[in-house]
């Protein structure tokens, strides 16, 4: 196990005894207690949200039905006006576990959205949601077909046109086949637009704030210009609070607009 890098990370290798330091087999330990750690407090958050229920006349249930009140209305609007309550609950745990983990700046904490293993494994999981859901509501048929263009209609069958017949499915294979790259580069390229975004905005806050904390702790004269000066409140606020809430709702739109024209949008006509 060793630290290195801008941030110091722990690695351990758990199968470096035998021999094996693979790269995809290295465990970056503090990415897994950071991880972890927002599990828990979503753990408190869904704690509260349990409590709050059972205390109608509290604050914080008026705060907890404000925020459900908003995601509704988010998933009405892109449902035209339907509330399908399965995407509710995807695209609000999406919001509230990215939010938490950009905030984990907050604490002193490294985000662990600023490791783009995190922001890749977020955009995968939307994606084969996404195409689970579009296979669920328009059938392994249509969803096929969305990545096997055939723009040739074929003609109705007769022995005069069989000719033309055959040369039409002869020019929708070719055309099916040429264009099936095309279409799967557009559809993962959904994958590396939600992750990269994520990541490198996160990654940015927290290399300047890594950047002005070195610089503020290379002498006692710049701590306490730090003291009187509160540039880390700034960028505490922006990068922290604001970027954070920012990112989290960028991240949840694309994926309700995505989810949105699957699952509303015929994919063949």
């Amino acid at each position: 196990m060793s630290g290195f890098g801008l941030f110091h990370h722990a690695y351990w290798q758990p199968f470096s005894y035998i021999g094996i330091t693979h790269p995809l087999l290295t465990i970056q330990l503090d990415l897994v207690l950071t991880t972890w750690l927002v599990i828990f407090l979503l753990l408190f958050f869904a704690l509260g949200g349990r409590y709050a229920l059972k205390h109608p006349d509290s604050l914080l249930y008026t705060a907890y039905m404000a925020l459900i009140r908003e995601f509704m209305a988010l998933v009405e609007q892109s449902w035209n006006g339907k509330c399908p309550e399965r995407y509710f609950l995807m695209i609000t745990t999406f919001f509230i576990f990215i939010l938490t983990c950009n905030w984990l700046m907050l604490l002193g904490l490294e985000e662990p959205t600023a490791n783009y293993n995190t922001t890749l494994a977020l955009a995968l999981i939307s994606f084969f949601y996404i195409q689970k859901e579009t296979l669920r509501n328009h059938g392994l048929k249509n969803y096929l077909q969305e990545y096997f263009k055939m723009p040739l209609a074929i003609s109705s069958f007769s022995l005069k046109k069989l000719p033309l017949i055959i040369l039409q499915c002869a020019l929708n294979i070719v055309a099916a086949v040429a264009l099936f790259p095309l279409e799967l580069m557009s559809k993962i390229s959904s994958i590396l637009s939600l992750s990269f975004r994520l990541f490198g905005n996160i990654l940015a806050g927290s290399i300047v704030f890594t950047l002005y904390n070195s610089l503020v702790n290379g002498s006692l004269l710049t701590q306490l210009l730090g003291l009187i000066i509160p540039v880390n409140i700034v960028i505490l606020g922006f990068f922290g609070i604001f970027e954070g809430i920012i990112q989290a709702f960028v991240f949840t739109i694309l994926t309700t607009t995505y989810l949105s024209l699957a699952t509303t949008t015929p994919v063949s006509e």
